[in-house]
């Protein structure tokens, strides 16, 4: 079975290529899996727009037939994903003995130095 993983989506965000991802969607084989590796969403505190909503729910279309596994991000903490998607969200993942976590879990700066983003 086929995986992707991908991560730093940030739907939300002004820099998000969201015209990119619909169409790597696109091409995506019904039934391979789809790991979303954390920043999903650019920022849990703000509603999406109508075209991002769109996008997020179009991994949920029946018609796609893709297994979706969310990773939780430090961006999108908090955010509940839509039912149609997936069904919990998840701190990591093993596939074939890969771990699949986003960077944050080992980031000892950002939690503590909020001013170094700015």
């Amino acid at each position: 079975m086929l995986t992707i993983i991908t991560s730093d989506l940030h739907l939300g965000s002004p820099h998000c290529r969201r015209e990119d991802f619909l169409a790597f969607l696109a091409r995506l084989p019904a039934g391979c899996t789809l790991v979303l590796n954390g920043d999903t969403i650019d920022d849990p505190r703000t509603p999406l727009s109508a075209d991002d909503e769109a996008a997020l729910l179009a991994m949920g279309e029946p018609a796609r037939g893709l297994r979706v596994l969310w990773l939780r991000g430090n961006h999108d903490d908090g955010y509940r994903p839509p039912a149609s998607i997936s069904q919990q969200v998840l701190a990591e993942v093993v596939l074939e003995g890969l771990l699949v976590t986003h960077g944050d879990r080992f980031d000892n700066l950002m939690p503590h130095g909020r001013w170094f983003i700015a």
